[in-house]
């Protein structure tokens, strides 16, 4: 049984995968599967005293996120888990958007219980989340979701056709007749196969701005950042907001995590 001091649990500034992987040791990994009451007990019962809600509210999305697949495919779950692993209750009656750093935080998180691919359904629901922030660049760990905020497009050379570019065959839709009398085909339309493959692709906006210019500053400390008053800068500004909130929690759990190895 590993030994942890008594008032581990009661630690301010915790991380919410070094609380599920203390109660690992400390319960083996089937209180996953307990109820909050037993699992509250069993803690108890070897001597850690009373927690607080912040601390039950990681521990109750460590063990979601560890039995389930849910907080990877489903955008609802995914909210909840990330809401809790920052310590807060999830309302789930009215959910509200998340802010960008509950999302770096939440993937982070996410990604030390387990490693799986994250769903479109919860692609969309990161890259709506930060189009409600008016953000135009997702920063590591959220960059796997740009194709759903800055969507890839095409501009077809034969026919001058632009649209978002969904295309599994590289073909125009219009010249390939794929949406000819409102019926959507599967591939091009007989005797249009060789239509339509003179295509230009592009990103629906430019972001490398951004993208440059966070990157150039992310590495600074808070009191060696100086940002303009313009538009770049000011998404600049909300990314590095973020940026400090998802580095504390990385310092949270590299210093934590020694004390249960």
């Amino acid at each position: 049984m590993t030994n942890l001091r008594k008032d581990f649990f009661q630690l301010e500034n915790q991380h919410p995968v070094v609380l599920g992987r203390a109660c690992d040791k400390l319960l083996t990994v089937e209180w996953r599967t307990w109820l909050p009451s037993v699992t509250r007990n069993a803690l108890e019962g070897l001597g850690y005293a009373k927690m607080s809600e912040s601390t039950w509210q990681m521990i109750a999305a460590y063990a979601t996120a560890a039995n389930t697949l849910l907080p990877w495919t489903d955008p609802i779950s995914f909210g909840s888990v990330c809401t809790a692993f920052m310590g807060n209750i999830p309302n789930f009656k009215q959910f509200d958007h998340l802010k960008l750093y509950e999302m770096m935080v939440g993937v982070e998180c996410l990604r030390l219980i387990q490693q799986i691919p994250f769903g479109t359904d919860v692609k969309k629901f990161i890259a709506a989340n930060a189009k409600f922030e008016e953000l135009e660049y997702l920063p590591d760990p959220l960059t796997f979701c740009m194709p759903f905020l800055c969507r890839p497009m095409y501009k077809c050379n034969e026919c001058g056709n632009v649209d978002y570019d969904d295309l599994v065959d590289g073909q125009c839709d219009l010249c390939s007749g794929r949406y000819e009398e409102g019926v959507l085909r599967d591939g091009p339309a007989p005797g249009l196969e060789d239509r339509g493959k003179d295509i230009t692709r592009f990103d629906e906006y430019e972001y490398a701005h951004i993208a440059t210019r966070f990157g150039s500053l992310k590495s600074l400390s808070k009191d060696n950042v100086s940002l303009n008053l313009n538009k770049t800068d000011v998404q600049v500004g909300r990314l590095l907001a973020s940026e400090y909130v998802r580095r504390e929690f990385r310092s949270r759990f590299d210093t934590l995590i020694r004390e249960i190895l």
